[in-house]
């Protein structure tokens, strides 16, 4: 079996990526924020990532879930940050499936801003594993 990495911001000719809105999160600190992750990978080699939303924008408080969806040509996901900045307690890699979503809760006091992290999926077609990296963003608010 062959492994194929593919960052998607550095690949677009490869793979079509649907990137979703800004979700404003709560008001009082106080709810889950859910980003909804698809990939399409076909025989062709073309490759569909959909991450909705593309920023999420989260209160301070809030918790986030990433919904691998039900349809998606991955088992699983990897979030993992892209610097050694991580608002949440939980420290990251955070993994999950498509019955078991990937969260992290418990944000760090204080946190604000925005933060740069990967989604990381594998799909396999014709014996071939292809890696695939995405890089949304995590903004949090006063």
């Amino acid at each position: 079996m062959r492994s194929l990495p593919i960052l998607v911001v550095a690949a677009l000719g490869i793979a079509t990526v649907a990137l979703g809105g800004t979700d404003l999160g709560s008001a009082d600190g106080e709810a889950t924020v859910t980003v909804n992750v698809d990939i399409r990978c076909s025989a062709n080699g073309a490759i569909n990532v959909s991450v909705r939303p593309w920023r999420a924008r989260l209160a301070r408080g809030d918790d986030i879930e990433w919904n691998l969806q039900g349809n998606a040509s991955s088992d699983s996901l990897e979030i993992t940050p892209k610097t050694g900045r991580w608002p949440f307690t939980q420290q990251a890699p955070r993994r999950g499936t498509k019955t078991n979503p990937a969260r992290a809760a418990d944000m760090v006091p204080g946190a604000s801003g925005r933060y740069r992290y990967n989604i990381t999926l594998w799909c396999v077609v014709g014996g071939d594993t292809n890696v695939v990296v995405i890089d949304p963003d995590i903004d949090i608010g006063e």
